[in-house]
């Protein structure tokens, strides 16, 4: 009844449509980083079970950057691994994601993750897509705004050379996240600091 009462309550407020969670990758201790980044992606698909009685329609957890391809192999091999695994676990949890009407959607060039891992978050986006999907759960992986928008703008000049106008709207169009609506409200998830 507890629980009942609070979604009660947050009801009378403006509930905020589509909510964004940042994951923090500059974390002193990356095993730590790993784990409770894990944890935190897995636990978005719970959050829907909230979600669906308080009328969130879409979340997005923005959870690698591809600048992450920056530190060193090891440390690249040993992130993809929990990400390979959190996708797996999607994929089990198929019955969930049917059940509450999800689509699962990936944004980023995910030709720069490791083929097995992508073959699985491209596995996933089908399994997921459908007319009737009412929900949305967006894994930015690997994304930078400016890599989303530097794709658009590509895409714009061979519009260009293809004799198609440009607009803003045709750059929007080509962004990765041109399916999604805009956020309402979004915030990072356990910050930390290499300097900590």
């Amino acid at each position: 009844w507890v629980e009942q009462a609070a979604i009660a309550i947050l009801k009378k407020g403006t509930i905020p449509k589509h909510i964004g969670f940042i994951l923090d990758g500059n974390s002193a201790l990356l095993g730590k980083w790993v784990l409770q980044r894990l944890a935190l992606v897995i636990a978005r698909l719970e959050t829907f079970g909230i979600g669906k009685v308080l009328g969130v329609l879409e979340i997005t957890v923005y959870a690698f950057s591809i600048k992450n391809f920056k530190r060193s192999e090891d440390e690249v091999h040993y992130l993809m691994q929990p990400f390979w695994d959190t996708f797996m676990v999607f994929c089990d949890n198929n019955q969930f994601i049917k059940d509450n009407d999800i689509q699962v959607q990936f944004f980023g060039d995910l030709d720069c993750l490791p083929k097995d891992v992508a073959n699985l978050a491209r596995q996933l986006m089908e399994q997921t897509m459908g007319k009737q999907k009412v929900k949305e759960f967006n894994v930015c992986c690997p994304y930078t705004s400016r890599d989303g928008m530097t794709t658009s703008i590509k895409k714009n000049v061979q519009m260009i050379q293809g004799k198609s106008g440009v607009s803003c709207e045709s750059i929007e169009q080509h962004l990765f996240t041109s399916t999604s609506s805009p956020l309402d409200y979004s915030f990072t998830d356990i910050r930390r600091n290499s300097a900590q």
